[in-house]
């Protein structure tokens, strides 16, 4: 419901990349089959980013379950021939070294 509503937000960029941290989720609940049914749904509802351009949208997903699950929504998506990249990981870090953002050190 969230992720709808920052898509039908007038001022959201298309071509913004996207970090979605589920790090703090304590219950994942989604199912491969509601990964698939939300491809679909962003299938129809996304806004294309400008020509040639291929946002980057980063799912940190430390737990097993939203792991998995995600990697089936990255694959659905890919499939769909979706102009995002997707790429699903365990740490924080890892989606900012692959969206190009700098380090952050930890004290």
């Amino acid at each position: 419901e969230a992720w709808g509503d920052a898509l039908a937000d007038p001022a959201y960029d298309p071509s913004a990349d996207n970090l979605v941290d589920m790090s703090s989720v304590e219950r994942f609940e989604v199912t491969p089959l509601g990964a698939r049914r939300l491809a679909d749904v962003m299938q129809m509802c996304a806004r294309a980013p400008a020509p040639g351009v291929r946002p980057k949208v980063a799912c940190v997903a430390p737990s097993d379950d939203a792991f998995t699950v995600l990697r089936f929504y990255e694959m659905y998506r890919e499939l769909q021939g979706s102009q995002s990249r997707h790429f699903v990981c365990r740490t924080v870090e890892e989606a900012r070294c692959w969206l190009g953002l700098p380090k952050v050190e930890r004290v």
